[in-house]
């Protein structure tokens, strides 16, 4: 049954890395997750660029920030992650640093965003998260001291799912 729903799971959703190395993510209407097989460590900090598109744009029935990209630290990403994320709110696209800490989850917001391409970091310090969208930081206390890490990737919701295909390009640099 598990081999079934993980088909039935990447046949709803996509991630293609194409030539230029920019990693284009699809998350389909209905769902919250792109494919999230691709396991990739990572050390305290990332460097990347990512698009937005029209299909950012969406009316919530519910507020939740959805996600771009991140980093657990440590093994289980829903005590100890710090993420970029971005809602919608009356037309307006919204970036976030996003945390959870220690069964805390604390969002502020950072830039607005428009269509393009932007750049942004993550960075894991002794003590705190900090996230950079387009030369706008913010930082989150850190409650623990995990050295293992991994990359988060796309994830829409709360507790909304897509309501239309959504596009996440990303390029690590």
């Amino acid at each position: 049954m598990r081999n079934v729903y993980i088909t039935l799971l990447l046949l709803l959703t996509a991630c293609t890395k194409v030539d230029s190395g920019v990693m284009e993510f699809t998350i389909k209407e209905g769902n919250h997750y792109c494919t999230h097989d691709i396991y990739r460590p990572c050390g305290s900090h990332i460097g990347f660029e990512f698009y937005v598109d029209d299909t950012w744009y969406y009316e919530a029935q519910q507020p939740g920030i959805n996600k771009v990209i991140g980093i657990a630290d440590g093994c289980d990403h829903m005590k100890h992650s710090v993420r970029l994320g971005w809602m919608c709110t009356e037309g307006i696209l919204h970036s976030y640093i996003y945390c959870h800490n220690g069964g805390d989850h604390v969002a502020k917001k950072l830039a607005d965003l428009s269509t393009g391409w932007h750049a942004g970091n993550i960075d894991i310090f002794d003590g705190y998260y900090m996230v950079t969208v387009d030369g706008v930081s913010d930082t989150v206390n850190r409650k623990c001291n995990h050295r293992e890490r991994h990359l988060l990737w796309p994830y829409f919701g709360g507790k909304d799912t897509a309501p239309h295909d959504i596009n996440i390009n990303i390029k690590l640099i």
